[in-house]
Protein backbone atom coordinates (compact mmCIF):
# COMPACT_ATOMS: atom_id res chain seq x y z
CA UNK A 1 0.00 0.00 0.00
CA UNK A 2 1.07 3.56 -0.93
CA UNK A 3 2.02 5.53 1.61
CA UNK A 4 0.23 9.24 1.72
CA UNK A 5 1.81 12.50 2.12
CA UNK A 6 0.95 12.86 5.67
CA UNK A 7 2.57 9.51 6.35
CA UNK A 8 5.27 10.49 4.32
CA UNK A 9 5.89 13.64 6.17
CA UNK A 10 5.90 11.72 9.72
CA UNK A 11 7.92 9.57 8.57
CA UNK A 12 10.68 12.12 7.07
CA UNK A 13 10.78 13.67 10.26
CA UNK A 14 10.90 10.83 12.32
CA UNK A 15 14.20 9.93 10.11
CA UNK A 16 15.53 13.90 11.25
CA UNK A 17 15.09 13.31 14.99
CA UNK A 18 16.76 9.89 14.60
CA UNK A 19 19.76 11.16 12.33
CA UNK A 20 19.72 13.86 14.72
CA UNK A 21 19.80 11.86 17.66
CA UNK A 22 22.69 9.98 16.25
CA UNK A 23 24.37 12.99 15.58
CA UNK A 24 24.03 14.20 19.11
CA UNK A 25 25.63 10.46 20.47
CA UNK A 26 28.55 11.01 18.40
CA UNK A 27 29.56 14.49 19.95
CA UNK A 28 28.93 12.88 23.36
CA UNK A 29 30.64 9.97 22.62
CA UNK A 30 33.80 12.54 21.58
CA UNK A 31 33.10 14.61 24.86
CA UNK A 32 33.09 11.53 26.34
CA UNK A 33 36.38 9.98 25.14
CA UNK A 34 38.49 13.02 25.14
CA UNK A 35 39.55 12.83 28.60
CA UNK A 36 40.60 9.52 28.41
CA UNK A 37 42.74 10.01 25.04
CA UNK A 38 43.79 13.27 26.96
CA UNK A 39 45.25 10.94 29.81
CA UNK A 40 46.60 8.18 27.36
CA UNK A 41 48.54 10.93 25.45
CA UNK A 42 50.78 10.87 28.82
CA UNK A 43 51.06 7.48 29.59
CA UNK A 44 52.05 5.84 26.55
CA UNK A 45 51.32 5.28 22.12
CA UNK A 46 49.58 2.13 22.89
CA UNK A 47 47.08 3.39 25.70
CA UNK A 48 46.80 6.10 22.67
CA UNK A 49 46.15 4.36 20.14
CA UNK A 50 43.90 2.10 22.05
CA UNK A 51 41.72 5.28 23.97
CA UNK A 52 41.55 6.36 19.49
CA UNK A 53 40.12 2.87 18.97
CA UNK A 54 37.50 2.71 21.07
CA UNK A 55 36.00 6.05 20.04
CA UNK A 56 36.66 5.32 16.56
CA UNK A 57 34.22 2.15 17.15
CA UNK A 58 31.72 3.80 18.85
CA UNK A 59 31.72 6.71 16.63
CA UNK A 60 31.78 4.73 13.30
CA UNK A 61 28.88 2.72 14.83
CA UNK A 62 26.65 6.40 15.17
CA UNK A 63 27.96 7.00 11.41
CA UNK A 64 26.99 3.93 10.08
CA UNK A 65 23.15 4.20 11.06
CA UNK A 66 23.26 7.87 9.64
CA UNK A 67 24.32 6.58 6.44
CA UNK A 68 21.38 3.32 6.76
CA UNK A 69 18.86 5.73 7.31
CA UNK A 70 20.01 8.25 4.17
CA UNK A 71 20.51 4.91 1.99
CA UNK A 72 17.08 3.92 2.97
CA UNK A 73 15.58 7.43 2.18
CA UNK A 74 17.41 7.85 -1.38
CA UNK A 75 16.22 4.17 -2.42
CA UNK A 76 12.88 4.57 -1.34
CA UNK A 77 12.74 7.80 -2.86
CA UNK A 78 14.52 6.36 -6.12
CA UNK A 79 12.35 3.90 -6.53
CA UNK A 80 9.13 6.12 -5.81
CA UNK A 81 10.14 8.17 -8.38
CA UNK A 82 11.29 5.23 -10.92
CA UNK A 83 14.55 5.54 -10.64
CA UNK A 84 17.35 3.01 -11.89
CA UNK A 85 19.74 2.30 -8.31
CA UNK A 86 22.79 1.11 -8.57
CA UNK A 87 23.73 -2.13 -7.85
CA UNK A 88 25.90 -3.38 -5.79
CA UNK A 89 28.98 -4.95 -6.77
CA UNK A 90 32.55 -5.48 -5.01
CA UNK A 91 33.98 -2.94 -8.13
CA UNK A 92 31.23 -0.03 -7.50
CA UNK A 93 32.25 3.07 -6.06
CA UNK A 94 28.70 3.37 -5.09
CA UNK A 95 28.35 1.02 -2.17
CA UNK A 96 30.31 -0.15 0.62
CA UNK A 97 29.85 -2.34 3.27
CA UNK A 98 29.60 -1.12 7.12
CA UNK A 99 31.84 -3.12 8.94
CA UNK A 100 29.77 -2.60 12.09
CA UNK A 101 26.99 -3.97 10.69
CA UNK A 102 27.26 -5.51 8.23
CA UNK A 103 24.82 -3.81 5.90
CA UNK A 104 25.58 -2.14 2.63
CA UNK A 105 24.95 1.80 2.23
CA UNK A 106 25.48 3.99 -0.38
CA UNK A 107 29.26 5.56 -0.10
CA UNK A 108 29.15 10.11 -0.92
CA UNK A 109 29.65 8.89 -4.83
CA UNK A 110 26.52 7.21 -4.84
CA UNK A 111 24.43 9.42 -2.54
CA UNK A 112 25.47 12.18 -4.65
CA UNK A 113 24.54 10.23 -8.01
CA UNK A 114 21.21 9.36 -6.50
CA UNK A 115 20.49 12.79 -4.88
CA UNK A 116 21.58 14.12 -8.91
CA UNK A 117 19.49 11.35 -10.92
CA UNK A 118 16.23 11.80 -8.62
CA UNK A 119 16.51 15.88 -9.28
CA UNK A 120 16.97 15.51 -12.89
CA UNK A 121 13.42 12.90 -12.81
CA UNK A 122 11.32 15.76 -10.95
CA UNK A 123 12.70 18.45 -13.11
CA UNK A 124 11.66 16.44 -16.33
CA UNK A 125 7.98 16.03 -14.30
CA UNK A 126 7.84 19.29 -13.53
CA UNK A 127 8.82 20.69 -17.10
CA UNK A 128 5.75 20.54 -19.05
CA UNK A 129 3.74 21.85 -16.14
CA UNK A 130 6.05 24.78 -15.45
CA UNK A 131 6.04 25.51 -19.76
CA UNK A 132 1.87 25.26 -19.92
CA UNK A 133 2.14 27.33 -16.75
CA UNK A 134 4.13 30.27 -17.92
CA UNK A 135 2.22 30.28 -21.27
CA UNK A 136 -1.56 30.67 -19.47
CA UNK A 137 0.33 33.35 -17.35
CA UNK A 138 1.37 35.20 -20.69
CA UNK A 139 -1.84 34.49 -22.56
CA UNK A 140 -3.77 35.89 -19.13
CA UNK A 141 -1.82 38.84 -19.51
CA UNK A 142 -2.24 39.47 -23.21
CA UNK A 143 -5.95 39.41 -22.07
CA UNK A 144 -5.91 41.70 -19.39
CA UNK A 145 -3.70 44.14 -21.62
CA UNK A 146 -6.36 43.96 -24.20
CA UNK A 147 -8.93 44.46 -21.78
CA UNK A 148 -7.05 47.57 -20.21
CA UNK A 149 -6.56 49.39 -23.77
CA UNK A 150 -10.02 48.93 -24.39
CA UNK A 151 -11.16 50.50 -21.83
Amino acid sequence: MRETWFQRQRRLSDERNTVAQHEYEIEAIKAHHAPKIAKAKTVSAQALHEAEEQEYFEVSIQYDLIDAIRTKQLIREAIRLGVPVPRHSKESDFWYESRQLGSKHLTDDGQHFLRREIASEIELRQKPFLTWGAFLISVLGLCISMIAIAQ
